[in-house]
């Protein structure tokens, strides 16, 4: 009876999801994935991902590990061969093998969402152009996605706003994949104008403040940095948005709410550079101590899933994707586990 017990939550993702469960698979970033997609076949399933560290090869090899997209061994084996080259040493023939590799991405399968936990551009990876290209190509082929704003994202931001493409505040190892952008620059091999139609039509309208799943008696709410109710109370009010979370619905608004006057009042008109202060603490905040975050809340239950510091580990409510997530930091960092918060709403 255990067994066949066993065998029906294995094989039922809508029980096996009802609550977020994080899922780790092993991979090698220079070697074509195998397609895990026997457990994750949920069509209503959200994947969310742990930092990317600006790793446009990351982000590839975990969309096709599990199988929302896949493309030929070649084509992987040619976006491998542009992706580790020093940008300096990129030439024309070699991105543009890379952009016909991501052109012949092919959607595999429907799902709820794709979520970026942050960090997916102006990192340590090898060059935001990259990043930029899978993302319009997943916009093209209609797999639903968004992002969490994080830190690096936030100096991405900046750099897009300003027209510099420089970051201030975080150091230039730890901002290489802008940096490799801006010497593409240099040579010619793409132009601001090209970067700012991708950012204004694939990148700045799926950018949340925050994010959540939401069913009747539970939501997960999703943050770059580790935050509690306490966070979200400020920045409503530095937003001039009304709190409200008597119940699953109204807080569900209230991210709705938040997300909306964002990006109407701050991304849409390149203003975002104007509130980092506002900002800091979904994006940079490492402190845990007084961080309010019940399990259950007002009679439903509450999670907190979060990215950025790897010091805290996941327990009950609250979920670090950050926690062993080297994959993709540096070109040493090939090989790892790719890590993965699947929930589903309902």
């Amino acid at each position: 009876m255990k067994s066949l017990l066993g065998f029906f939550l294995f094989m039922t993702p809508n029980i096996l999801f009802c609550n977020p469960k994080i899922v780790a698979l092993d991979t090698s970033l220079s070697e074509y994935p195998s397609c895990s997609d026997h457990f994750l076949n949920d069509v209503a399933c959200e994947y969310t991902l742990p930092d990317l560290h600006g790793n446009a090869l990351k982000l590839l090899n975990a969309l096709i590990k599990v199988g929302i997209v896949t493309m030929s061994k070649y084509q992987y084996e040619q976006f491998v061969d542009c992706y580790f080259k020093d940008p300096l040493d990129v030439k024309k023939k070699n991105l543009d093998n890379l952009i016909k590799a991501v052109s012949m991405i092919e959607k595999s399968k429907k799902i709820g969402k794709i979520r970026f936990i942050g960090d997916e551009l102006c990192d340590r990876g090898s060059n935001d152009y990259y990043t930029l290209l899978v993302i319009k190509k997943l916009s093209q082929l209609g797999v639903p996605y968004e992002f969490a704003l994080s830190n690096h994202g936030l100096e991405f931001i900046q750099g897009y706003e300003t027209g510099q493409y420089r970051s201030v505040n975080i150091g230039n190892f730890l901002a290489n994949s802008m940096n490799s952008l801006s010497k593409f620059f240099s040579k010619k091999l793409v132009s601001k104008n090209t970067i700012k139609r991708i950012v204004n039509q694939y990148y700045k309208p799926k950018l949340k403040l925050l994010s959540y799943t939401a069913s009747k008696d539970q939501i997960t709410v999703y943050t770059h940095a580790p935050v509690g109710l306490q966070q979200i109370k400020k920045l409503c009010a530095e937003l001039n948005v009304q709190y409200k979370d008597d119940n699953v619905k109204q807080l569900s608004k209230t991210i709705d709410q938040m997300n909306k006057v964002f990006y109407k009042n701050y991304v849409k008109p390149n203003l975002v550079h104007t509130i980092q202060d506002k900002l800091h603490d979904i994006t940079w905040n490492r402190s845990y101590a007084e961080l309010d975050r019940p399990e259950v809340h007002k009679d439903y239950k509450l999670n907190f899933a979060h990215g950025h510091d790897a010091n805290e580990p996941s327990r009950n409510n609250i979920y670090n994707l950050d926690e062993d997530n080297a994959l993709g930091k540096s070109s040493d960092h090939r090989s790892g586990k790719i890590r993965f918060l699947c929930a589903t709403p309902y």
